[in-house]
């Protein structure tokens, strides 16, 4: 129990009010109707021979709903002759006041309260629910003849046998007295398709069943009444129509049926209260009209720039809920940047009545748009739609927009198909760092398509196969750290076919030296491999093992191999130059190892020492003129040649500086030549 006294210095006249206007406070919409419980605390009426001047601690009420309705909402209303009592109890649970009323009149206050007691009426269900704790005792008897206090719960509950309606409450603190005999309320913002089962309650305080004096009740120019319980001259007189009660003591809770009174299209109601004498007060209204009506409201999920085509991508929902009727598709949507208009779009469906639809917008944003501003969505922003409610079509958030800096023309994707037929594997992956720069702080998602990527759909794998053969594009979309901006970035893919080549041939040398090694040109190949192909295009490397093959440790004079085997298996590279795919293939070479009978070129020749570590000694009868002697390494590279004149038959080399290994000599004389494997120690 919280209580608020107020000190009150009177300057005005003992007939001044003051009075807090009767306006909508919630709409419900939907297959709805209401009901009311609640109960006076007065023991008898305030003024009837020299009336009661106290209060009840409590009082109780029942509800009882049917099992085809279900609880919606559950609104508490309570008041009393006082400054306030702002913490009461309902079902000996604590409550408190939500928003708060007063009233002055006569240079006293009166005040009244709302909580929402949704939750505990829920809990409680049907039964009786007792109000207590409300405590005005101690200011009482300034008030006598207009002391009171009581309590109301407007019970909104929904079934699905009702029309689809309107309920709107209505509150405030106003009044009528002979001070101020006439009060006038004008309800907006309704909306009516028909007047089947429409009806209007009122809660008011104070009212008297012994004063009848020109107290009446007036809607829409016509004079209300519901004889014998609310006679028209007489509308506030302390009755209850919800329980026929005549005791409801100093307060009342009325409703009346509204059928050819309200007519459809009507979106106000005007009401008038009349007093000559009795001092009233309307705390609220409720109306409940048949409503055919959608009620459109918009809310940006989120919003991503895109600077480099100066547009926004808005993600958005449009949402159908307090309504009577679907939401018609192309209803107008409204963009804007600080309150100045940039796009418009339309919603792409009907929004039935509850649902929820999800949309985005890829709207261009004015040159010049700050990199911070209010980015506002308005739905039905030109009022084409009927709408129940339009005073919530409008959602605003706060963009700031961070730079973002991407490769627009990144290098392609480059493959080397395996079978020729366009198709290959791409690891998209292998882009990002070109394409965002080296900044480790972008995102990067890939899309088959442009429209994909600008909404954020559909990201595709890697590794991803192309699905246009040879050349194909997919787009990556870039997103900042903050997730305020983004690019889209095309990224070609681009499938190149492995060089095909015809089969190398097999090379043989016979020497008829017996030895098992000789020159080969290894380059005798290059056309057979390149038939039919521009040679230019592309480039042909020998290896003399597989090691070196997958080492790319080539031959480096392949036109004067000497082998190393016999025979040997030479391998090959031949490399597109445009596109950097290879095919890899295989050769033998072969000399003779047996000696020809009808050979006699240097058949007496003879190297010593052989192995050697200074010099060797070449000694043939068949060297008597300038001789040739080139030195090979073992992959065929010429590490010297020198021309001498032999001496007796004889030469000498000096090969001190030679790394340990095995060396071929070549020796020249005559027209006649022989290779020799040399071993260096």
């Amino acid at each position: 129990m919280k209580k608020l006294l107020l000190v009150f210095v009177l300057s005005l006249s003992s007939f001044s009010f003051f009075a807090q206007q009767i306006q909508q406070f919630r709409q419900l919409n939907g297959h709805y109707d209401y009901t009311a419980i609640g109960n006076t605390l007065n023991e008898g009426e305030n003024n009837n021979g020299g009336g009661f001047c106290t209060i009840l601690t409590e009082s109780s009420a029942n509800l009882t709903l049917l099992p085809s309705q279900t609880l919606v909402s559950a609104m508490l209303y309570w008041s009393g002759s006082a400054a306030g009592d702002f913490e009461v109890k309902l079902n000996g649970l604590n409550v408190s006041a939500q928003r708060t009323f007063s009233h002055i009149n006569n240079g006293l206050p009166y005040f009244a309260a709302y909580a929402d007691v949704t939750s505990i009426v829920e809990a409680h269900g049907n039964g009786i629910y007792t109000f207590s704790d409300m405590d005005i005792s101690g200011t009482l008897p300034t008030y006598c003849g207009t002391n009171y206090g009581g309590w109301s719960i407007i019970v909104v509950f929904e079934d699905p046998a009702l029309l689809l309606n309107q309920i709107a409450v209505f509150d405030g603190l106003e009044s009528v007295s002979i001070n101020n005999t006439t009060l006038n309320i004008i309800l907006n913002n309704i909306d009516i398709s028909s007047d089947l089962l429409g009806k209007i309650g009122f809660l008011a305080w104070e009212g008297d069943a012994s004063i009848a004096n020109g107290e009446s009740l007036i809607i829409n120019g016509a004079l209300i009444q519901n004889p014998p319980l609310n006679p028209a001259n007489n509308a506030f007189n302390s009755t209850n129509s919800y329980t026929n009660s005549t005791q409801l003591y100093n307060m009342d809770m009325d409703y009346y049926d509204l059928t050819g009174i309200i007519q459809p299209g009507d979106t106000t109601m005007d009401i008038e209260l009349q007093s000559q004498q009795d001092f009233i007060m309307v705390n609220n209204i409720i109306t409940v009209v048949n409503s055919e009506l959608p009620d459109p409201t918009i809310q940006i999920n989120g919003a991503v720039a895109y600077p480099q085509e100066n547009q926004i991508q808005i993600a958005y929902s449009v949402s159908n809920t307090n309504s009577t009727a679907e939401l018609p598709a192309n209803t107008p949507i409204t963009f804007y940047a600080n309150n100045v208009e940039f796009g418009t779009t339309q919603t792409n469906q009907i929004v039935p009545i509850g649902g929820t639809i999800n949309e985005v917008a890829t709207i261009a944003l004015p040159i010049g748009t700050p990199a911070n501003f209010s980015l506002k969505a308005t739905i039905n922003a030109d009022g084409s739609i009927s709408e129940t409610d339009g005073t919530n079509n409008d959602f605003e958030i706060l963009i700031s927009v961070s730079p973002i800096v991407v490769n627009q023309n990144p290098d392609a994707l480059l493959v080397c198909d395996t079978n020729n037929d366009g198709f290959a594997a791409f690891n998209l992956l292998q882009a990002n760092t070109d394409i965002a720069l080296g900044d480790p702080s972008l995102t990067i998602s890939y899309h088959a398509t442009t429209s994909d990527a600008e909404n954020n759909l559909n990201a595709i794998s890697s590794p991803y196969v192309n699905t246009t053969p040879f050349n194909d594009v997919v787009y990556a979309r870039v997103l900042n750290s903050d997730g305020s901006s983004f690019a889209v970035v095309p990224l070609s893919l681009i499938v190149n076919i492995y060089p095909e080549i015809t089969q190398p041939i097999d090379l043989f040398i016979n020497e008829r030296d017996g030895d098992g090694f000789a020159i080969f040109n290894l380059t005798l190949n290059n056309a057979v491999m390149l038939a039919g192909l521009d040679p230019s295009e592309y480039n042909v490397s020998y290896f003399s093992t597989e090691l070196d093959l997958q080492n790319n440790i080539p031959i480096l004079d392949p036109t004067n191999y000497i082998n190393i085997l016999n025979p040997q298996t030479i391998f090959v590279k031949v490399v597109n130059i445009e596109t950097d795919c290879f095919t890899e293939t295989s050769f033998q070479i072969e000399t003779d190892e047996i000696l020809s009978v009808n050979s006699f070129a240097f058949d007496d020749l003879n190297i010593s020492p052989n192995p050697t570590s200074e010099s060797i000694t070449i000694q043939s009868s068949q060297m008597v003129s300038e001789t040739t002697i080139s030195l090979y390494d073992i992959q065929g590279k010429v590490l010297l040649t020198e021309k001498l004149i032999p001496q007796n038959g004889m030469l000498t080399m000096n090969v001190s500086s030679l790394e340990n290994g095995v060396y071929f000599v070549k020796i020249s004389s005559e027209g006649n030549s022989i290779v020799k494997k040399l071993l260096k120690i």
